[in-house]
């Protein structure tokens, strides 16, 4: 017995001690310390702040609100300046009135009114009446064509009031179809401002078709959309495709009737997952007059400017027919900035087959903005034969 004891003993010690851990056990038991231990990425107080600001919609709150008063920074072109104005707003679940009004330091301003209605149908039925008034004082003109020259840069004052409506209908989240009706009151006139040259010192009307006239258009149109993207803005996949079909009927000369067809194409790939997209864009504007008519200048698409050829100036060249071509490689650094390399190629002509004299740019920016929305953006543009532009906007190019 004496002999058994010891090894009864071992034994119960033995049986008392936990049993080896396995390796999954071991594995699983690292994988919930480190699950316990995770913690939210630590932001900069700038993306903090951004990041606050998309949580709780202040900016929505402030610049586009259901109702109640906004400020409204306007639809102005580049080169206006700066532009701001109070805007009021009510809205339902059908209806939505909103009244506003802008002007900026070199005396462009703008106001009007809308009311917009919908249907919350499968099939949504939309519509809006609208009735508006502007006055842009500095608009430039070099010419007609792609060979248009800086040296004879002029200006004339631009005005407009059109009364519309439109209705339309979106059998899908991805489609709508677009049918519009507007009266225009057009009008020029002498540019504000003592060092500009007035249009009628370097050009007649013999070569600028619609110098002196101001026509009353009546304006039927037709537009239909196919929107595939991931996000409204800043998509990194998808296409956006609209095209449009516009009637302007000259209701007082009777010689400026025209017809205007306009394609807009853009689409996103992907690249490297979701932080690189390739943005590709193709824009087409053509105007056809009615026989024995001309298209005033002021109504014919233009190039240059921080949106379309911006290695060259704003309305640098124009004429009745305009084609831009655009590519972006985008880059997000992180949550708050997107790095950007573009390249551009455009030109106009007096008709579409016989486009000739294209211009090209290219260049590097910087854009700044949250969830794929670009608050601002910095542009160095280059190759468009005009020296280096820097260019600072609100939004994106497209």
């Amino acid at each position: 017995m004496a002999g058994v004891f010891p090894w009864f003993l071992t034994g119960l010690l033995l049986a008392s001690e936990p049993a080896p851990e396995t390796r999954s056990a071991l594995l699983e038991r690292e994988r919930a310390a480190k699950a316990a231990a995770l913690k939210p990425p630590a932001r900069s107080w700038p993306e903090a702040l951004l990041y606050q600001i998309e949580d709780r919609y202040w900016a929505e709150r402030l610049l586009n609100p259901p109702r109640g008063f906004f400020p409204w920074f306007g639809t102005f072109p580049s080169g206006a300046g700066l532009a701001a104005g109070p805007a009021f707003r009510h809205s339902n679940h059908h209806a939505n009135l909103t009244l506003s009004s802008a002007a900026s330091l070199r005396g462009y301003w703008e106001t009007g009114a809308r009311l917009a209605l919908t249907s919350q149908t499968r099939t949504r039925v939309f519509g809006d009446v609208s009735v508006g008034r502007r006055e842009h004082t500095q608009e430039a003109f070099y010419g007609l064509g792609p060979d248009s020259s800086r040296s004879d840069r002029t200006s004339y004052a631009f005005r407009a009031t059109a009364v519309g409506a439109s209705f339309g209908v979106a059998p899908s989240r991805r489609s709508a179809l677009a049918a519009s009706a507007e009266y225009l009151w057009l009008g020029q006139g002498r540019a504000r401002g003592d060092d500009l040259r007035p249009i009628e010192r370097r050009f007649d009307p013999a070569d600028v078709p619609g110098l002196g006239a101001n026509p009353d258009y009546l304006r039927v149109g037709l537009r239909a959309e196919l929107d595939t993207t991931d996000l409204p803005f800043g998509p990194h996949f998808g296409g956006h495709y609209v095209a449009s079909w516009d009637r302007f009927a000259d209701r007082d000369a009777g010689s400026y009737s025209f017809q205007r067809y306009t394609l807009d194409l853009r689409q996103y790939v992907p690249l490297l997952g979701s932080t690189r997209t390739l943005a590709l864009r193709g824009h087409l504007v053509s105007l056809a007059p009615d026989d024995g008519h001309a298209v005033p200048f002021y109504l014919m698409p233009t190039l240059g400017g921080p949106d379309a050829l911006r290695g060259l100036r704003t309305y640098r060249l124009r004429d009745r027919n305009a084609v831009l071509l655009q590519a972006e490689y985008r880059w997000d650094l992180n949550g708050l900035l997107r790095a950007v390399l573009f390249y551009e190629r455009g030109t106009v002509g007096p008709r579409l087959g016989e486009l000739a004299g294209w211009h090209h740019d290219w260049g590097v920016g910087l854009r700044v903005g949250l969830l794929a929305t670009v608050f601002a953006r910095a542009e160095v543009a280059l190759g468009g034969g005009e020296g280096t532009r820097v260019l600072l906007r609100f939004g994106n190019v497209f």
